[in-house]
């Protein structure tokens, strides 16, 4: 079935700014939207953190450059 086939990720990027804090960045991806254990999350720094994890996941679920 052409459906066994597809893939579904879903990557989500949530900022958090407390007043007179540096915002707060964290990366949550999962490969498999049916399946919690493929999640991870990660803390990111600098803009450049967050494409390369992004890019990271669509290259993960084949998606071309």
């Amino acid at each position: 079935m052409a459906d066994d086939l597809q893939r579904r990720g879903v990557c989500v990027v949530t900022v958090r700014c407390t007043a007179g804090a540096p915002p707060r960045i964290t990366v949550s991806v999962r490969l498999d939207v049916d399946d919690p254990g493929s999640e991870t999350r990660r803390e990111a720094g600098t803009n450049r953190q967050i494409v390369a994890q992004v890019s990271e996941f669509l290259r993960k679920l084949g998606v071309p450059e």
